[in-house]
């Protein structure tokens, strides 16, 4: 339970970041859904770490299902969470910044996710 603890404060740091750089970079914009599409990686790989870290302690036929639900609610819940966090710490920052912010919490989010598949892989085998 630990692992699910350190994957959901790490992906939560790295949505809240990339978020609040997209509030930056949107706000100038004139295509401001580009940058809020910006997002959605981090969103999958968000739900697919949350997914392989509770999938391994279920069983069922439901189980793959009731994980899948989860992880894409607790994904929308947080960032939600995130863009309302952005919002009101009204954080200002360059935009070559703000970019580079969303590029490091895009990679930190492949890297969460190699993290939970080698996690899951591990408790799989034991």
């Amino acid at each position: 339970m630990i692992h699910f603890s350190v994957l959901a404060a790490y992906f939560g740091l790295a949505l809240y970041a990339a978020t609040s750089s997209v509030v930056i970079l949107a706000g100038d914009a004139e295509l401001p859904w580009f940058w809020w599409g910006t997002l959605l990686p981090l969103a999958v790989t968000h739900a697919a770490s949350g997914f392989l870290a509770i999938w391994h302690s279920t069983k069922g036929h439901l189980a793959p299902m009731i994980c899948g639900a989860i992880s894409a609610i607790t994904t929308i819940l947080t960032i939600v969470v995130a863009v309302w966090a952005a919002y009101g710490a009204d954080i200002w920052m360059p935009r070559h910044v703000a970019v580079m912010i969303l590029v490091a919490a895009s990679l930190a989010g492949l890297i969460g996710l190699a993290f939970a598949s080698w996690l899951s892989r591990d408790s799989l085998e034991n």
